[in-house]
């Protein structure tokens, strides 16, 4: 298994506040995918996630839901 994989998806219980990513950074063989990104998500919204081929969003979802841990950052 690769060592960027946790293995298990994390449980976010962080009371009715939603979402809070705050500067998650993801680099693989020292390439940059995602830099510092931050942003909240309120209970009950729905959001997309938009861009190119390549700039990160599959990343972001797993670092989001657990699959990939994040080189620097954290969720709430």
């Amino acid at each position: 298994m690769n060592s960027d994989m946790i293995g298990k998806p994390s449980v976010i219980t962080n009371n009715d506040k939603g979402l809070e990513i705050k500067r998650i950074s993801k680099s693989y063989n020292n390439r940059p995918v995602v830099r510092e990104v931050s942003f909240n998500i309120n209970k009950g919204e729905a959001v997309g996630l938009l861009g190119p081929n390549g700039s990160g969003k599959t990343t972001i979802f797993y670092t989001i839901i657990g699959l990939i841990k994040p080189n620097t950052g954290s969720i709430f």
